[in-house]
């Protein structure tokens, strides 16, 4: 008779830990989600899907996005929201690569 008690105790305790559970995974993976989002503004150079954009502070980013979007707005100064990978420390000469999720253009030409 213990053993039946015991058993669905443990079921009980399961059920009811199990939703709290994948409700705190879920918040974790949005707070990750939010976390990883950049946003960075320069101007966009390149060509035939090879994009760059310089911010003003001289920083180089290697643009990886739709090449379609992209190409619409060389020459622009432009607000890029994404994620960013590689190129984080100073002792890396390779730019940093910026995967673009949305693109805002803020002027029809670069400023100096």
């Amino acid at each position: 008779m213990k053993r039946i008690y015991m058993a669905t105790a443990a079921l009980l305790l399961s059920a009811t830990l199990m939703p709290a559970s994948s409700m705190m995974a879920a918040q974790n993976q949005d707070q990750d989600k939010q976390k990883t989002d950049t946003t960075i503004q320069g101007c966009l150079g390149g060509a035939g899907g090879s994009y760059t954009l310089t911010d003003k502070g001289g920083k180089n980013y290697q643009i990886d996005g739709e090449a379609a979007k992209l190409g619409d707005h060389v020459g622009h100064e432009v607000q890029l929201i994404g994620t960013q990978s590689g190129g984080g420390d100073s002792s890396s000469s390779a730019p940093a690569t910026f995967t673009v999720k949305k693109l805002k253009m803020l002027a029809a030409s670069c400023s100096k």
